[in-house]
């Protein structure tokens, strides 16, 4: 990958103190393009014509089931579907088996702890990379 390509990233977070902890997090990535959408209803529009690498989810968006969109990302007809990564302010028990159910590529309750949520988001991108180059 040379320098100027820059991976294709989509985060939809509604809160606007959330989102600009996680840009800013996700701003430590180098080749990282960050897209950031606060609305659920525009995210399989982007997806379909932007393809990121990976989507990053809340659960709790204004107007939308957060578990109806991941699951919506996951039946996209599209080539390489993006790795999806689900936030939420809940990790009661049933929250998780329902996500687990759906089957994401990564968990964090929030508040997440941006290092690890940077480690997480790093490794879930290196493993898309790999994928779309064999």
């Amino acid at each position: 990958m040379n320098a100027e390509t820059k991976l294709p990233v989509l985060l939809v977070e509604a809160n606007p103190t959330q989102s600009a902890l996680l840009k800013l997090a996700l701003n430590r990535i180098e080749n990282l393009q960050v897209h950031h959408l606060a609305e659920g209803e525009e995210v399989i529009p982007f997806i379909q014509k932007n393809r990121p690498l990976m989507v990053i989810i809340d659960l709790f968006l204004p107007g939308v089931n957060g578990l109806h969109l991941v699951e919506q990302v996951k039946k996209l007809e599209i080539p390489r579907r993006p790795r999806i990564m689900v936030l939420s302010s809940l990790g009661y028990p049933v929250v998780v088996r329902q996500i687990a159910q759906i089957g994401v590529d990564d968990f964090l309750v929030k508040p997440v702890n941006t290092d690890v949520f940077v480690e997480r988001v790093r490794k879930i991108i290196k493993e898309q990379v790999i994928g779309r180059s064999l």
